[in-house]
């Protein structure tokens, strides 16, 4: 039987980071891939905190790195595909 392909998950990035968002991405992607995605660690960010080789299968962590809660008013999703 054949590999399934990654199902589509949606990823809420927050905190210190470029831009911070909701993202689509593969299942199997990786923490560090949706902190890339939103565009890298604001200089601030804790990221060091963070296990970023986790995977979406694994449930990706709520995070709020430094002193940032975001303001979702204007949210859109982004998609990765």
């Amino acid at each position: 039987m054949p590999a399934q392909p990654p199902e589509e998950i949606y990823v809420d990035v927050c905190g210190a980071v470029v831009q911070p968002g909701v993202y689509a991405m593969k299942s199997d992607s990786r923490v560090f891939q949706a902190i890339e995605a939103a565009g890298g660690f604001l200089p601030d960010a804790a990221g060091t905190s963070i296990n970023q080789a986790c995977s979406g299968q694994n449930r990706y962590p709520v995070l709020y790195s430094g002193n940032r809660f975001p303001d979702r008013s204007h949210q859109q999703v982004r998609s990765l595909r």
